[in-house]
């Protein structure tokens, strides 16, 4: 899916369901009523196709006909994520199915993309205390979604790609998809199902 390092340029075809929040409480200080929620992304040119994608900037607009690029070196043009941000923003994904929970209910949706921000922005996993805090909307639900990944380490095997625009007014994204298993892997599955099904074989005879 995604990864190219070229510049692509990306449509952004619909809401995965998205709720109002209030935020009250930015390490910019900038504070008020805002839409949060993952949303489909369709590149134009073909080369990563349609694939859902969260935002990671609260100052950003998101706007169709934008041209991104994936990058090793977010978010270079604006305030930059931290080496400790990605560690937080990797295992979040690493401990929820954000897919799941995006695909799930407008209010799911919603909570992932609170998250994602109080885990961009704020170390301490809680919406209301530290320098981001939210409420209202689906503030419980995200608080919900980040007391389970504080808890558990479920080292879900994720690849996480950050889409940096090349107009700095721009919104920037964070998107995912699975690690494909080595072809060691599937042969090692493969084995493992012939000896499933050589055993339920002998069990009927």
């Amino acid at each position: 899916m995604v990864g190219s390092a070229s510049a692509n340029t990306l449509d952004f075809t619909s809401w995965n369901g998205y709720r109002g929040v209030n935020i009250t409480a930015t390490p910019e200080g900038s504070t008020g009523n805002t839409l949060s929620g993952a949303f489909e992304a369709t590149d134009t040119t073909g080369t990563w196709g349609t694939f859902i994608a969260w935002c990671l900037d609260l100052e950003g607009v998101l706007a169709s006909n934008s041209v991104y690029s994936a990058t090793d070196d977010p978010f270079s043009n604006s305030n930059g994520v931290s080496t400790e941000a990605r560690d937080r923003i990797d295992d979040f994904f690493k401990d929820i199915d954000v897919i799941a929970q995006s695909n799930a209910n407008t209010s799911q949706s919603s909570a992932v993309q609170i998250a994602l921000w109080e885990i961009l922005y704020d170390d301490d996993y809680n919406l209301g205390t530290g320098v981001f805090q939210t409420t209202g909307g689906s503030t419980s639900n995200a608080q919900g979604l980040l007391d389970f990944a504080k808890d558990n380490d479920l080292a879900r095997t994720m690849k996480v790609t950050y889409l940096e625009a090349e107009n700095g007014a721009r919104q920037n994204l964070v998107t995912i998809s699975p690690v494909p298993l080595p072809a060691a892997g599937f042969l090692l599955l493969g084995g493992l199902g012939g000896l499933t099904l050589l055993r339920t074989r002998r069990k009927s005879g």
